[in-house]
């Protein structure tokens, strides 16, 4: 089976590799033709380089000696008297010492310089004309096209030639007459600023062909290599297409092989179909029975609170109400005696009513008679207090979404748990004005609750819990800040997962907050969250103003 999936698998890749064999020489032939030309004119340019750079050192030393009329040189072999200047009067001169100096001209100083340019570096100058003055200044064939050329308007020439047996790069530009050129050249009829000729500088061409003919071959070598690794990347990358093609060939085998398999399988799940949704609904079911459940944890804790609260004012209600029976006997057993003595008043009579009153103690009576009902109207006050605030808390008369005030919420939810708070906890308040919002109060108290629970139960010894609210916006938002322990930031990544909890086992069900994230996102809100291990940490409720569009439908 293998061997029939190799060559399915050999037989495209096989086109598809030498095509791209092609397509990456025809890429490096073409780069390394290219880098050749580059490298060609770049040699190029710097013979040119150089023979400009000797035609301006020319036109500098003869512009120097035109401007200074000549120079006085003594007569030697290599130097003698320049007869093109024979009919002038001081061509020779002799020193007050006898010696003998000859006149040299900017044109015959050039011949010298030239002389010794070619000795020294093979750099070749010719001085020319198409009207020379001496017949050795003729210019060649190529130096009277330039000439022409010059007479036409061009600016200079240049070009690879060959002279004699070997190559030179050739520059020439014209030489145009100025005032002090007129001393030896006015006879010719030239006259200031026409081109009476050129000067030609020629750079042997060898050194700079063995330059480039080097660097043209390091080249090469190098795209060389680097055909060799595009050609062996290639060469790899086709062996491993072999390979996943191979395998996915029999991959494919295998699949079919298996189809009859998987389609049995496939029944067997469509017949499990049936199974996995009655499962899906009693873990539905299930999801409901722990999110009532850990409302029945909250209200059973609510209970306990509220049973705490209560206890304490109707104890010293039920301790006054006794003192006050108390109180009234004595006081009816007072006004008993008033009446028996009324009828008949004697001294004896009148000695048993004082002896009754001072028993009694009518003043004492009088006084803490007022306390005691003011101090069980007090407590009594403070039930009611109590019940107003559950019932506040849990809005038990109200289960439709209304314009409600979520300060007043979030206090009478804070009387609710304050038994909770006890002692240890500090709370602070930093309300801001807030507009009505609407929403669920009593499931907006249920987020309060936990966030209130969890930030005293994160506070060990003593600690304070800070309420904030304020607007932003269309949105109002309410915080609950703590100075308690703080979270690390992997617990801070979990704290919204259904039954996750940091408490012992036993206590809690790890669904308060999980919970209170359902809630506020149904209200279109959100819960930011912001912890520092050690620190305490901030929980931000962001609601909107109006009843979100998806629970108004």
């Amino acid at each position: 089976m293998r061997s029939s999936a190799q060559k399915i698998a050999n037989a495209p890749l096989q086109r598809i590799f030498y095509g791209l064999v092609v397509f990456w020489s025809v890429v490096i032939a073409s780069i390394a033709a290219w880098d050749t030309w580059e490298t060609y004119a770049v040699t190029l340019a710097g013979a040119r380089t150089s023979t400009i750079e000797s035609f301006r050192k020319d036109v500098i030393y003869r512009r120097w000696a035109s401007e200074h009329g000549g120079i006085y040189a003594p007569v030697t072999p290599q130097t003698p008297p320049n007869p093109d200047l024979a009919d002038l009067p001081e061509r020779d001169i002799r020193t007050p010492s006898g010696r003998l100096l000859t006149l040299i001209n900017p044109a015959y100083m050039t011949r010298q310089v030239h002389e010794i340019g070619n000795k020294e570096s093979g750099t070749k100058g010719h001085l020319t004309s198409l009207n020379p003055l001496r017949a050795a200044n003729a210019p060649d064939d190529w130096e009277s096209r330039a000439l022409h050329a010059f007479e036409r308007g061009e600016k200079e020439a240049s070009s690879l030639e060959q002279i004699g047996s070997d190559t030179y790069f050739r520059f020439m530009r014209p030489l145009v007459t100025e005032q002090s050129c007129m001393k030896c050249h006015e006879k010719q009829g030239y006259r200031v600023g026409t081109i009476r000729g050129g000067i030609s500088a020629a750079a042997p061409w060898a050194p700079y062909r063995a330059s480039m003919i080097t660097q043209i071959r390091s080249n090469f070598i190098g795209y060389a290599l680097i055909w060799l690794i595009g050609f062996w990347g290639l060469r790899w990358g086709r062996a491993r297409l072999r390979e996943d093609l191979t395998a996915r060939l029999l991959a494919q085998e295998a699949l079919l092989a298996s189809e009859s398999r998987l389609k049995a399988v496939i029944g067997q799940l469509e017949t499990s179909n049936t199974e996995l949704s009655l499962l899906n609904t009693k873990l539905v079911q299930f999801q409901g029975q722990l999110l009532q459940s850990e409302k029945l944890a909250a209200i059973g804790q609510l209970a306990a609170g509220v049973a705490h609260e209560i206890n304490t004012p109707v104890g010293f209600v039920n301790s006054n109400l006794g003192a006050l029976r108390n109180y009234l006997q004595s006081l009816l057993g007072l006004v008993d005696t008033y009446e028996r003595c009324s009828i008949a008043r004697s001294p004896q009579d009148e000695a048993v009513l004082l002896a009754t009153r001072h028993e009694a103690d009518l003043d004492y009576l009088r006084e803490d008679a007022l306390d005691l009902l003011s101090e069980s109207h007090d407590g009594l006050e403070r039930v009611k207090k109590i019940v107003q605030g559950l019932r506040d808390f849990s809005r038990i008369d109200s289960s439709q979404w209304e314009d409600s005030d979520l300060m007043a919420g979030l206090d009478s939810t804070l009387n609710v748990v304050s038994h909770t708070l006890g002692d240890k906890v500090e709370v602070i308040k930093h309300y801001g004005a807030l507009p009505r919002v609407r929403c669920h109060l009593a499931q907006i108290n249920q987020v309060f609750m936990n966030l209130l629970l969890n930030a005293a139960q994160s506070i060990e010894d003593h600690g304070q819990i800070i309420l904030s609210s304020g607007t932003d916006g269309a949105w109002v938002w309410i915080s609950v800040e703590d100075t308690g322990q703080g979270m690390t930031p992997e617990v801070l990544k979990r704290i919204f997962e259904p039954f996750f909890t940091t408490k012992p086992v036993g206590q809690g069900t790890g669904l308060g907050l999980s919970l209170s994230y359902d809630i506020v996102h149904k209200h279109g809100g959100h819960i930011d969250v912001s912890s520092e291990l050690g620190r305490g940490s901030r929980f931000q409720i962001w609601l909107t103003v109006h009843e979100p569009n998806s629970m108004a439908a």
